[in-house]
């Protein structure tokens, strides 16, 4: 805002000291110049200058004049409460100025000339904010736009070569765009008339409209439906459209009347907005109400954006302290509302929290980090609550399984198992063999792998043969042909079923187990190679090793090997 505010008001300083002379030599009417010469025609013609050592050189005097409005903030000169309401009427205000080319003329570099010409324009556009009174606001408002005027004709004189090209280049874009107009004026003037013609019909058939008498009875005014009629007869060929169209419109007008009475809890500064509002639009100065709507909105949304990024700052930090207080519930939290600020689009929301908790569960998995793991379970019970179909609920609830397996293998209790069991089992309520066959099948070999982790740490075998049935279901999915790798990834989950039916304590005869499980690993070595797959490969190779070391114990006589069981893959 501030940018911006400063850079038009440099705009508006260097029309007022170079384009008097060009309207003087074209024998130009004050009405004809004051066309070109209000604020948004100087602004628009400034920025569709073509790059060059003038443009270059105005840029410099706009951030002398931006650095200077800084330093009028800073020097004491308001009050604390005085600043941002005058900041805010600067803004306002400003895309509303204009300098009469009468006073262009007679001022030239006479800066007392232009500042009196600029608050003159300034009283006729805002005057509830710039009109002299006893306000001390108000007095703050009209010092803050003076000393910033006179701060941007400053920067502008200090310019090397203002005068030498600076002047003549705006100069000559002036005199242009005055003959252009001047070329035109003639047939303006003829459309102009056919349009005031077709306004005084439009507006008699309007005062005997029942709908339009309801809405002045409501309070509309005489020139708010003039207004409203202005803008939308130009542009219709029809009268009956244009008179529907209107009649609509002044209805919206009795709505801006209501708003402002009724008042809303928004606060006293989003009231007086809206009274404002109400206002203009009595009065019929309808492009000045937009505007003024337009200024707050913009207003509105750079505090929100600083709102938002405050609110973040304090998510991360609410992070890291219950990071440190072991709080994973506590950061899973942080993290979801992190992400609502982040994406505003629910339809987006499922797919950035997936990506967050895939970060916290892979990290907690490879660095061996628990924490990280829980962090991770949490955020996958938050998927559940925002899942919009069975697909995205069969997600959360496989990957809420494998966080939990993972940690429930790092634990001595079951607690944790049995969770992942329960997730596994209604992810495969969601994700059916018929709906989506492979993820059936991949929930069914992770169900396996957490009933096989269960079966290892219970004296009965009850959990290892339901995951061998959990096994062979995922293969009659997951085949050879099909999916080759998962297919040997399930062959060596059931090598290391025969393994722990081998080696646990209530097996009489482990050498069929061991044997089954040499049969199971070689299968999957058919598949896996040290080129294609060099992982799970070497994993392979290690655990036949230990299948070979058991069987050539138990043909000597040892009861099994002494290394640690491989994990489930």
């Amino acid at each position: 805002m501030r940018d911006e505010f400063c850079e038009k008001l440099a705009a508006l300083a260097l029309a007022g000291v170079t384009a008097g002379a060009a309207t003087s030599t074209l024998g130009a009417s004050v009405a004809i110049a004051a066309t070109i010469l209000t604020l948004p025609a100087v602004w628009n013609r400034y920025r569709n200058w073509a790059d060059c050592a003038e443009k270059r050189a105005f840029k410099t005097a706009s951030k002398e004049a931006r650095a200077a409005f800084d330093a009028i903030i800073a020097s004491g000169e308001f009050k604390s409460h005085e600043r941002k309401p005058a900041e805010t009427a600067l803004a306002g205000v400003v895309e509303k100025l204009a300098i009469n080319p009468d006073s262009m003329k007679a001022a030239k570099w006479n800066e007392a000339l232009l500042i009196s010409a600029v608050m003159e324009s300034a009283e006729q556009e805002a005057a509830h904010d710039y009109a002299p009174g006893p306000d001390p606001q108000i007095n703050a408002d009209r010092r803050l736009l003076e000393l910033q005027f006179q701060a941007t004709l400053k920067a502008l004189k200090a310019l090397p070569d203002f005068e030498a090209k600076i002047m003549p280049a705006f100069r000559r874009d002036v005199m242009e765009a005055l003959a252009d107009i001047k070329t035109d004026t003639e047939a303006t003037r003829k459309q102009q008339a056919i349009d005031s013609i077709k306004l005084d019909e439009v507006l008699a058939l309007l005062r005997a409209s029942p709908n339009v008498q309801s809405a002045k009875a409501e309070g509309v005014s005489e020139a708010t439906i003039i207004a409203i009629a202005q803008k939308y007869s130009a542009n219709i060929d029809s009268i009956e459209q244009a008179l529907a169209e209107i009649e609509n419109a002044i209805w919206i007008a009795v709505e801006v009347r209501e708003e402002a009475k009724r008042g809303r809890n928004f606060g006293d500064e989003t009231n007086e907005v809206l009274k404002r509002l109400a206002e203009l639009t009595d009065k019929g100065r309808l492009q000045e109400a937009s505007e003024t709507a337009d200024a707050e909105i913009a207003n509105w949304e750079e505090e929100q954006q600083r709102h938002q990024a405050k609110g973040l700052a304090l998510l991360s930090a609410g992070i890291r302290q219950d990071t440190l207080n072991n709080d994973a519930k506590g950061v899973a939290a942080k993290l979801v509302r992190q992400m609502e600020l982040e994406t505003p689009d629910a339809a987006l929301r499922f797919e950035a929290l997936r990506s967050i908790q895939d970060t916290w569960y892979v990290r907690g998995r490879d660095k061996g980090l628990n924490f990280d793991l829980e962090v991770s379970i949490h955020l996958a019970k938050a998927l559940l609550e925002i899942a919009a179909n069975g697909d995205q609920c069969g997600f959360a609830f496989n990957i809420l399984g494998i966080a939990l397996s993972i940690l429930g293998q790092r634990e001595s209790g079951t607690e944790n198992l049995l969770k992942a069991v329960k997730a596994y089992h209604a992810a495969l309520e969601e994700w059916t063999r018929d709906r989506v066959p492979l993820y059936w099948a991949a929930t069914q070999n992770n169900l396996g792998g957490a009933l096989s982790t269960l079966g290892e740490r219970e004296s009965g075998t009850e959990n290892l043969l339901e995951a061998v049935k959990a096994y062979r279901a995922a293969l009659v999915e997951r085949t050879r042909d099909r999916v080759p790798l998962d297919w040997a990834a399930t062959q060596t989950n059931l090598t290391l079923i025969e393994v722990a039916f081998a080696e646990h304590a209530a097996t009489v005869e482990p050498m069929p187990h061991w044997q089954n499980a040499l049969l199971y690993i070689d299968a999957a070595l058919e598949v896996f190679s040290p080129q294609d797959s060099a992982h799970y490969y070497e994993k392979a190779m290690r655990l036949r090793d230990y299948i070979l070391t058991a069987i050539a114990n138990l043909e000597g006589g040892s009861a099994r090997p002494s290394e640690a069981t491989p994990q489930p893959i």
